[in-house]
């Protein structure tokens, strides 16, 4: 059994789309373990995606990221990396 991370981000929530990501996830039986509605404020971006700062695109991602709602998952199962980046 695999666990992995899913965020579901700013501009799907805005769209209404977590009801259908979530049911494409349990249809590909993935088990949600966890999952919660964030705001992260441009702090908490930076210190998240920390390992990308100095890069390019960093300042934009920060932006993004801390624009509107996300909703981060933590998925668990068998091959679970391999499945999630394939669905």
């Amino acid at each position: 059994m695999e666990t992995t991370l899913l965020i579901i981000k700013p501009d799907a929530t805005e769209r209404n789309l977590i009801g259908e990501i979530i049911r494409r996830i349990e249809n590909a039986r993935f088990e949600i373990f966890q999952m919660t509605m964030v705001r992260m404020s441009v702090n908490e971006a930076r210190k998240f995606y920390a390992v990308h700062e100095g890069k390019p695109f960093f300042s934009d991602l920060v932006e993004y990221m801390s624009s509107g709602s996300a909703v981060p998952m933590v998925l668990k199962k068998k091959n679970a990396i391999a499945d999630l980046r394939e669905l």
